[in-house]
C-alpha cells in the first residue's frame, strides 16, 4: 500500500484513485531516471502491459538503465579517488631507492585491492571493473568528459556510447577533447560505436 499511495501522491491523484498500468506508463515519459521512475517502474507488471505500454516501459526501463550505470560510475569514481592511508613503515623512498615498497607502489596495492573487492561483492570480473573506473575518472563531474557523464546520468546517452567516447578520447589534450566531446555528443546516441 505504501508504494501505491507513494505513486499516487507523485502522480497527484487521490489516494483512491486506480493507478493501472497506463496511468503509471502515461506518467514514465516525463520522468526523470532515478528514485521516483524506478519506484513506478517498480509497480508495472509486465503480464498486463499491452504492446505499445510494453514499448513505452522499454524506453523508460534504458533511460533508468543508463542512469543506475552513471551512479555506478560515480561510486568506482570515488573508490578510485578514495585517499590511502600509509603505514608508518612505509619508507618515503622506497619506490626509488630500495627494494621496500614505497608510497607509490602502497597505494597501487591498496587500489588494485579496492578494485578486486567492488568486483567480488558486484560479480563482475577485475578487467570489467578497472575498465569502468578508467571511464569513470574521466566521465565525472570532475573529469574531463562531464558532459558525456552527465547525460549518462539523465539517460540522453547509453552505456556503452559513453564508455566509447571516453576510451576515444582518453589521453588527448583537454582542449581537443571537449571540442570533440560537443561535436559528437548531442547526436552520439544515434551513432553506431564504430562511427563514434
Amino acid at each position: 500500500m505504501f508504494a501505491l499511495s507513494f505513486a499516487s501522491d507523485d502522480l497527484g491523484l487521490a489516494d483512491d484513485c486506480d493507478l493501472g498500468p497506463a496511468v503509471i506508463v502515461a506518467a514514465l515519459a516525463s520522468a526523470e531516471p532515478g528514485a521516483q521512475l524506478h519506484g513506478w517502474l517498480s509497480l508495472l507488471d509486465p503480464s498486463r502491459l499491452s504492446e505499445s505500454e510494453t514499448l513505452d516501459v522499454g524506453i523508460a526501463l534504458e533511460r533508468q538503465r543508463r542512469h543506475d550505470a552513471a551512479l555506478e560510475f560515480a561510486l568506482l569514481h570515488r573508490l578510485e579517488t578514495l585517499p590511502v592511508t600509509l603505514p608508518e613503515l612505509i619508507d618515503p623512498d622506497g619506490d626509488r631507492c630500495s627494494e621496500l615498497t614505497g608510497p607509490i607502489r602502497w597505494a597501487a596495492q591498496v587500489q588494485a585491492k579496492r578494485t578486486d573487492l567492488y568486483a567480488a561483492v558486484t560479480a563482475q570480473s577485475t578487467t570489467t571493473v578497472s575498465n569502468k573506473t578508467a571511464a569513470a575518472l574521466l566521465l565525472g563531474p570532475d573529469g574531463p568528459l562531464a558532459a558525456t557523464g552527465a547525460a549518462l546520468a539523465a539517460g540522453r546517452v547509453s552505456e556503452i556510447r559513453a564508455k566509447v567516447i571516453a576510451e576515444q578520447l582518453a589521453g588527448l589534450d583537454l582542449a581537443d577533447a571537449a571540442a570533440i566531446e560537443a561535436a559528437v555528443l548531442p547526436d552520439a546516441d544515434l551513432l553506431s560505436r564504430g562511427r563514434l
